[in-house]
């Protein structure tokens, strides 16, 4: 399986950067890059070639100043886009971001990489300095809060800024904050405005991950962008695993298990983790689990203090703690590559702020997970959340659509990456097949030979709920609105307590849904409320608040459409799967495809499968040859190494107080360990993607370090070619010895090799004795010769004078009576 995966990622990387370079030639009307652009790129930022979308920005910002709005997927490389401009030129950028923790780790990230960058914000310490130095043209790249450009001082800044300064860009990073149709709408966002007015003429860039066509042309028209360029990168992230889970009765635990792998018995989390969940409550309750289960983590959301928030983070991205539970107020902040697990434990809000969250792993371009645990009971919650922080009745219906989309993901049965990107209107990527690495869903149907079928699913998928969908809505229309959901079932399922009125009771539609249990009225409810059948109300008293029902115009349509012709009328839906649970099955199989453990994804525990980048020297080729034959010792030696690297970088980061991927990525330190090189140069022709000449400079020769005692050296000997050499007298490899070494090697003890050819122990020895002076690799322990005994012996051999006629029984005379002639042979 590690075999498959390691197949993968290399196949999957060397497809990629093929595809890219093609399309970097095919961008009509753009002239390619020139070698000094180039040269550039490689020396300051380490990358050999621009990915087609970021030249295209380039080059509009360098050489036609001109604005440009830019949707790139995470981990495309927007920001690129932002930095070079100002490096190739010799001027200045200013990056506006919401996030001070960011933007703190960027300034950390460009200065460890010799780019001089600073940070500007109203709680800044230390700004006179800043801006002394800015002034003086010390920096590159200047980063800053929304808050500061648009209050009085900033805006000034800004105008003598561009008096005295050459700005070659103003970058607006997370745009969609600027949007009021966004998820993560912000108010001092939309003050940038102003921007446009104080330096009219530096041009604009606007960058975001996720932002859907009418989020994107009001992020143009609020910032008053002038003929921008719209670059859409696409939404896809063929690195990410999408996979849902329902939530289930054997724990939070239980649950979790099926986004974690199990070695030596020990459940255990891929790599770095982030766990989120809607409330601090349920954060600090998973958190209490996983402890006890003897896995380190941190509890993250906004109670916590800023300097307790601060620690955690840092903890987090420093490698220090590789499981963080929170809520959302983690993670905008994070700028972690090698983020392997997003795990939602509840349903995400919406599928803008969801794929924001899991657009957080996998930034490195290795495999990594999303996956979600959810029940019908997260709708309601996330409703209440909705209601405590939304005034506007608009905006809150605005929102409820958004949360119906996203539930709409969870109960496909399609494949998840295609639904993502239909919803943001990428249809560039679209494959109306099941994909390998794609989705639980894909994988389901790549797996299953022979699919479940269900009573009341059709041929293609879906089961016919109209008359389930009258029976509910009729209740509705019978006992009247303003009533709960469990009032409307108890009337459907015949219940005759005391909350149920007599008049009802003896409605002939009272009890007629008694066949079905309540999940499957609720179900069916939610169904309906999906499709705008009826709505749900909050009604709010002084110590309680409830939801009551109501039926809509395209409800009670529907009752009258049934009354008319029942036949002309049906809803056809895809059973969703805690529906699907419910209904029996036509036919039993093996693999269960409902929500089952056995939904695994690609991710494995062991870092071996990361990608390898291809160079052209002889000696680089010859040990990635090794790398692709290598047994299982020579694999446990490269993971020895690239272990050994790992701790390398963090006393480096520890050192210069930096986070460990900013001195090198995990991709970085294995293509180390795969290809050891043991001079600069020879790190320097390997050109690794992101490891620049500056941090050549400052770490190579600490990784080298640790490498070079793994090389072996050049043209040295082995062992049996000395000996071929020099060979022992009257020792050789004849037909009964190489049987004895043969049946040795299968583990056989000398008892049993004895046993078996029906010679004595002492003949079998003799046998194995001989291979190893003809340098066959024997360990003494493996001859019951242990290292007290042969230190023993060795110091008798070491007392004799050099005159004196070694025999055996001579030695034998002087260890101690365990030690017998065959030990002294071997």
């Amino acid at each position: 399986m590690e075999d498959s995966l390691e197949d993968l990622s290399n196949s999957f990387s060397e497809q990629d950067e093929e595809e890219l370079i093609g399309k970097l030639k095919m961008v009509d009307g753009i002239e390619p890059p020139h070698q000094r652009h180039l040269d550039v790129l490689f020396k300051i930022f380490g990358h050999k070639e621009f990915r087609p979308m970021q030249w295209k920005i380039i080059n509009s910002i360098i050489n036609d100043r001109r604005d440009n709005c830019a949707i790139m997927a995470t981990g495309y490389g927007k920001s690129l886009c932002y930095q070079y401009p100002s490096v190739y030129c010799g001027g200045i950028t200013i990056v506006i971001s919401p996030l001070i923790s960011l933007m703190e780790d960027q300034v950390l990230s460009l200065t460890v990489a010799n780019i001089p960058a600073c940070f500007l914000g109203s709680a800044q310490s230390q700004q006179k300095k800043a801006l002394k130095d800015i002034f003086d043209n010390k920096y590159s790249i200047i980063y800053a809060t929304p808050e500061f450009c648009c209050g009085e001082y900033g805006q000034q800044l800004l105008v003598d800024m561009d008096k005295k300064l050459s700005i070659t860009l103003i970058a607006i990073d997370e745009a969609h904050c600027i949007s009021s149709w966004g998820h993560d709408f912000r108010h001092q966002y939309r003050q940038l405005a102003k921007i446009r007015n104080l330096v009219p003429h530096v041009p604009i860039l606007a960058v975001t991950a996720t932002a859907t066509p009418k989020v994107r042309n009001d992020i143009i028209s609020s910032l008053q962008m002038r003929n921008p360029q719209i670059i859409y990168s696409g939404f896809d992230r063929p690195n990410l695993y999408f996979s849902v889970y329902l939530k289930e009765n054997r724990g939070i635990i239980g649950d979790l298990r099926n986004a974690m792998t199990r070695n030596d018995g020990e459940w255990a989390f891929s790599g770095s983790t982030i766990i989120y969940c809607n409330t601090r409550k349920q954060t600090e309750q998973i958190t209490d689990l996983l402890k006890n289960q003897g896995i380190q983590c941190l509890t993250y959301h906004a109670g916590l203090t800023i300097k307790q928030r601060r620690e955690i983070h840092e903890q987090f991205v420093r490698d220090k703690v590789s499981v963080i539970v929170a809520t959302i107020a983690f993670g905008m902040g994070i700028d972690k590559p090698d983020v392997r697990n997003v795990v939602h434990y509840g349903a995400a809000k919406d599928m803008e702020s969801y794929y924001q969250e899991v657009g957080r792993a996998g930034r490195d371009g290795q495999p990594a997970n999303c996956t979600i645990f959810y029940s019908s009971a997260d709708l309601e919650v996330l409703r209440s959340l909705r209601e405590l922080s939304y005034a506007t009745e608009m905006t809150i219906k605005q929102k409820e659509a958004m949360v119906q989309n996203f539930w709409r993901y969870l109960e496909t049965t399609s494949c998840r990456r295609q639904f993502i990107l239909r919803y943001f209107g990428d249809t560039s990527s679209i494959i109306d097949q099941a994909k390998l690495n794609c989705c639980d869903n894909c994988t389901r149907k790549l797996k299953q030979k022979n699919p479940v079928e269900y009573e009341e699913v059709n041929s293609n998928g879906l089961i016919d709920i109209t008359d389930y969908a009258h029976t509910f809505l009729s209740s509705i229309a019978i006992m009247g609105s303003g009533l709960g959901l469990n009032t409307y079932i108890l009337f459907i399922r015949g219940s005759k307590g005391s909350k149920m009125p007599e008049k009802h009771q003896s409605h002939p539609l009272h009890g007629s849904g008694k066949h079905k249990t309540d999940d499957w009225w609720k179900c069916i409810a939610r169904l309906l409320e999906h499709e705008s059948y009826f709505k749900k109300q909050t009604v709010k008293r002084p110590t309680y608040s409830y939801c009551c029902l109501s039926l809509t115009n395209k409800g009670k349509q529907f009752l009258q459409d049934v009354l008319k012709d029942r036949e002309k009328v049906q809803i056809l839906v895809e059973p969703p799967p805690d529906l699907r649970v419910l209904l029996k099955k036509k036919n039993s199989t093996p693999y269960d495809p409902c929500w089952s453990s056995q939904n695994s994804a690609w991710i494995k525990p062991d870092s071996s499968n990361l990608v390898n980048t291809s160079n052209d020297k002889s000696d680089i080729q010859h040990n990635k040859k090794i790398v692709d034959i290598e047994d299982e010792s020579q694999k446990e030696e490269r993971m020895k190494i690239y272990r050994e690297l790992l701790n390398k970088r963090s006393q480096l980061a520890s050192d210069l107080n930096c986070m460990p991927y900013m001195i090198a990525s995990n991709e970085i330190l294995m293509n180390l360990a795969r290809l050891r090189p043991r001079t600069m140069d020879m790190i320097r022709e390997l050109k690794l993607d992101g490891f620049t000449e500056a941090k050549i400079n400052k770490f190579g020769e600490e990784f080298i370090g640790v490498i070079r005692p793994f090389c072996p050296v050049k043209n040295k000997k082995s062992i049996q070619d000395i000996l071929a050499e020099h060979p022992f007298d009257n020792t050789m490899f004849s037909p009964t010895t190489e049987l004895t070494y043969n049946m040795f090697k299968n583990v056989k003890s000398i008892e049993d090799i004895a046993n078996a050819r029906k010679l004595a122990p002492s003949t079998i020895l003799s046998h194995l004795t001989n291979c190893m002076k003809l340098g066959y690799p024997i360990k003494l322990k493996d001859l019951n010769v242990s290292n007290t005994v042969k230190e023993m012996i060795i110091g008798v051999l070491r007392r004799m004078s050099p005159s004196e006629d070694k025999k055996f029984i001579w030695i034998k005379d002087r260890c101690p009576e365990e030690v017998t002639f065959d030990k002294i042979k071997a």
